[in-house]
């Protein structure tokens, strides 16, 4: 079984033309004790950020959860590119705050 954090250093997406990404995760505690992890990229390019997705936990936090979580980012990312889900913003605050308002 993967690691936690195995897959959450630095991913990098080759398509047509050289795009490439750096994935990096932002956590926010809830009011609940539950934490969010947005799933966050940097098109590097043109340094601009969007959000692929965000991830719910609250305890108990098994190894299954953990496994299904990394499993479908990986999954997503590579369906599809994450600013083509999101769009791109200057500040990854921006982009956060969009995802939240949009995915919500």
């Amino acid at each position: 079984m993967l690691a936690f954090g195995a897959l959450l250093s630095i991913f990098v997406r080759m398509e047509l033309g050289g795009v490439m990404y750096r994935q990096f995760n932002v956590w926010r505690i809830n009011d609940n004790g539950g934490v969010v992890i947005y799933r966050c990229f940097e098109k590097l390019d043109n340094k601009m950020f969007c959000v692929q997705s965000a991830d719910y936990f609250n305890e108990p936090i098994t190894d299954v959860k953990l496994y299904n979580s990394e499993k479908q980012a990986l999954e997503l990312f590579i369906e599809e590119a994450p600013d083509s889900r999101s769009g791109l913003y200057p500040s990854v605050e921006e982009a956060i705050e969009k995802f939240t308002i949009d995915f919500s």
